[in-house]
């Protein structure tokens, strides 16, 4: 049986000029969904921002600044003994309105769509998850960084995902780990094999608890626009 439960989260700013602070743009409350599952195991979840109703940017967060994290985050309390969660965006979705997709490609799509042009490559964003007791200071959210296994693709975070992506469901295995694809697993954040606290193949850890998901966003190529995105979190219940 697949049960499929979602959260949905908005991501919107304004860049104003690259030598000064962002305006932000946030909206679209949070709810909590959960199932549990009486037979095998079990698969229960909520989901809510620590802040705020949607992910933001500080000041640091200009055009030309590179990678930065979001100054809040989502609280996840989840059992995952039966069920996992995928987190993606849908960027070429028509229901994204100023935010939908309009460009010609069909790979890495996922990201923040600027509204005052909406064919132009999104803005990479990237996910990381913790466990919330190991708390919230200096959490690294740059993929491009290694945790010390970069020949096993090991990197402190996962760049997001889009539903529309052509490689969105494709497995592709390798003995090589820096070779082999997994997108269902890349992009899912918890499972029965536990949650997934950074890049690469069996960097997972436990499977029930409190988690803090963290947000980034390379701001390298952002010029004044509005940018925004729509953050899906589902819910997968399998028997």
């Amino acid at each position: 049986m697949r049960k499929i439960l979602g959260l949905v989260l908005v991501a919107a700013f304004v860049v104003t000029a690259a030598s000064s602070a962002f305006a932000l743009s946030v909206g679209k409350s949070t709810f909590t969904a959960g199932v549990t599952i009486t037979a095998g195991g079990s698969f229960e979840w909520t989901a809510a921002m620590n802040t705020g109703e949607g992910i933001t940017w500080g000041e640091n967060a200009q055009a030309g600044a590179g990678w930065v994290n979001a100054s809040n985050w989502i609280v996840i309390n989840a059992t995952c003994t039966l069920g996992s969660i995928r987190l993606y965006t849908d960027n070429k979705n028509v229901n994204a309105g100023d935010y939908q997709y309009t460009g010609t490609l069909t790979e890495n799509l996922g990201g923040l769509i600027s509204s005052n042009n909406q064919s132009i490559a999104p803005l990479p964003m990237a996910w990381r998850m913790q466990t919330a007791a190991a708390g919230d200071a200096n959490i690294p959210t740059n993929p491009t960084v290694t945790t010390g296994g970069a020949a096993a693709g090991a990197y402190a975070s996962s760049y997001i995902l889009d539903a529309q992506n052509s490689d969105f469901n494709t497995i592709t295995p390798n003995a090589d780990p820096a070779l082999a694809k997994d997108n269902p697993e890349y992009s899912t954040i918890i499972n029965p094999n536990g949650f997934k606290h950074s890049s690469g193949p069996g960097q997972r850890g436990e499977n029930m608890g409190t988690f803090n998901l963290y947000f980034s966003a390379d701001f390298s190529k952002a010029g004044r626009a509005t940018y925004g995105t729509t953050i899906t979190l589902e819910g997968i219940a399998t028997e």
